[in-house]
């Protein structure tokens, strides 16, 4: 995939391709977020054949849990719902795109989640909850 180009200061003039390319890229995302603003609701509702969850999503993440190890990257969503696919999950779930599953990440937590972010591949989770899994971990995972 191609990095969109850097922005540059206003006196220094871009190549004639790279122009042409941001005023498209621009015009793209505008369009984009104009059609999903217009159609959004307070509830994921995939437009591909992936069950949603049953609240709403603050974040969503890529993160592969083992690394270089042989299992592919997930993705971590986190928000305020209790019910990911057809499971019963708090908050944090991640969907695995190899199996079409949902599963609970770190046995999900007990209010919203606001932020994600992997550090050394691991899973860094901040919100408004006080516990994960049942272990009394307050606001930051």
């Amino acid at each position: 995939m191609d990095e969109l180009p850097a922005m540059q200061h206003p006196s220094v003039p871009m190549p004639r391709s790279s122009t042409v390319r941001a005023v498209l890229v621009a015009a793209l995302q505008t369009s984009l977020v104009v059609g999903v603003a217009a159609q959004c609701s307070n509830a994921w509702v995939s437009p591909l054949p992936i069950p949603g969850v049953s609240g709403y999503v603050n974040v969503v993440k890529q993160w592969d849990p083992d690394g270089a190890g042989p299992s592919g990257p997930v993705w971590v969503v986190g928000g305020g719902f209790t019910i990911a696919g057809t499971q019963s999950i708090q908050n944090l779930a991640a969907w695995n795109p190899a199996t079409s599953t949902w599963s609970a990440v770190g046995g999900g937590v007990n209010g919203e989640v606001k932020a994600l972010t992997v550090h050394f591949n691991r899973i860094v989770v901040g919100g408004s909850f006080t516990s994960c899994g049942g272990n009394p971990i307050p606001y930051l995972v």
